[in-house]
């Protein structure tokens, strides 16, 4: 992601931040960046991997650890990581994962 920081604006003085970390309100971030800022509003939809195909639907987002999670219908738990988000079809309320490989075990 690329943004720019008030009082930064030479090359010169943007270089000693790449790399750097940086830490924004998941509200402030624009509506293309992945994940629905909202996450309430993916409870509901179908979760589809690339890979394996329908998972199930989301019933339950929990944001009380360091990674988001999201509970499927089984009971499942799933990181939701904006890097993992391939599409999300909000009219057809279906949000598309590719999961890294061993997360999924039992589909």
């Amino acid at each position: 992601m690329l943004l720019t920081i008030q009082g930064i604006n030479t090359e010169q003085q943007a270089i000693r931040y790449v790399g750097a970390e940086a830490y924004m309100l998941r509200s402030d971030l624009p509506e293309n960046a992945g994940i629905p800022t909202d996450l309430g509003s993916i409870t509901g939809y179908t979760l589809c991997d690339t890979e394996h195909g329908v998972l199930g639907t989301i019933i339950a987002i929990d944001t009380s650890t360091l990674n988001t999670l999201v509970q499927l219908n089984d009971g499942t738990l799933l990181p939701l990581h904006e890097d993992f988000v391939s599409e999300v079809d909000e009219q057809s309320k279906v949000l598309t994962v590719r999961l890294p490989e061993g997360l999924i075990n039992n589909h």
